[in-house]
């Protein structure tokens, strides 16, 4: 399955949106709620800023929203048109995470990892590294957030 899907050019927005990209072994779509369930190695690509796989992802069409669960992996690099913002964590290559599940809310440009007791959330760049049960990486205002229980 392939999904591909080009979002609507905001106000203010130079140049085309980056297009987003999904591929699965096997696809679900519930039209109710406009949920595709994506399994099989799922991953999402949005142009050359952000990849992301794990054993599910469930994409919300109306919001363009994801959940992904399951050995989740995400790759945050600067797009060619994003060469002015700094990258997320300071230093000059893309940045990584490994975690149990993740939330992705396009409105924001908010992705939220969540790690387990056991094993969590773990964030590197270069030879910088984070762990912490949840790190949230919120692109439009190029804040990194880290935080445990509570």
């Amino acid at each position: 399955m392939v999904l591909t899907e080009t979002p609507a050019r905001k106000p203010g927005e130079s140049g085309p949106p980056a297009t987003l990209t999904g591929w699965a072994q096997h696809a679900e779509y519930h039209a109710q709620d406009q949920v595709l369930q994506m399994t099989g190695s799922p991953r999402l690509v949005q142009g050359e800023a952000m990849q992301l796989s794990a054993e599910q992802i469930e994409y919300h069409r109306d919001t363009q929203n994801a959940a992904a669960s399951g050995d989740v992996k995400g790759t945050y690099a600067q797009s060619a048109g994003d060469r002015k913002a700094p990258p997320t964590m300071g230093g000059s290559g893309p940045v990584h995470v490994i975690a149990d599940r993740a939330e992705l809310d396009h409105a924001s440009n908010r992705t939220t990892f969540y790690g387990t007791p056991r094993a969590p959330a773990r964030m590197w760049q270069d030879a910088d590294s984070l762990l912490a049960p949840a790190i949230a990486i919120d692109r439009g205002k190029n804040v990194l957030k880290a935080w445990g229980e509570g």
